[in-house]
């Protein structure tokens, strides 16, 4: 990808976010996937004003990690938000200019993969990933679609 073509791939990130979304019908089934052992996905997608089909929330759950769980916001092929369950004693390692954005080197427990915190990062990289993340006081899924939801602009509804 040529630096123009993600800069703008960025500039759409940015404006994806910031305009109002929805999601779209109840929640998804969950389904057991054979790819990773033990572990649940789900896939609800997200729409705009005019209900057409703009990104999507892919959720995963783990069994055989009681607790770990998360849901993924995907637009255009590419992950750009990120909220994790995890256990309080299971850690990650931040890279190591984390400081450099106010982040701590190690997060334990439940945490995000903020775009905020990521942007800078994928406009330097060939690769688009979101290796930047920082603590969030969630613990199940439900509160971890409200947190993102209010972080991204996302409308929910009481259905």
């Amino acid at each position: 990808m040529t630096n123009d073509s993600l800069l703008q791939e960025v500039e759409r990130v940015d404006a994806f976010l910031a305009e109002e979304k929805f999601l779209l019908g109840p929640p998804p089934v969950w389904q057991r996937t054979p790819k990773w052992g033990g572990e649940y996905v789900a896939v609800w997608n997200i729409i705009d004003a005019l209900e057409a089909p703009i990104a999507v929330i892919n959720c995963f759950a783990k069994i055989r990690n009681t607790g770990v769980a998360g849901l993924n916001v995907c637009y255009r092929g590419h992950r750009v938000w990120s909220v994790h369950t995890d256990l309080p004693e299971v850690c990650h390692s931040n890279p190591h200019d984390a400081h450099v954005l106010g982040l701590d080197p190690e997060v334990c427990g439940s945490h995000e993969h903020a775009w905020p915190i990521n942007r800078a990062h994928i406009l330097g990289q060939d690769l688009w990933d979101l290796p930047y993340r920082r603590p969030v006081a969630v613990r199940r899924l439900s509160a971890a679609l409200a947190l993102l939801a209010d972080q991204i602009n996302l409308t929910l509804t009481p259905d």
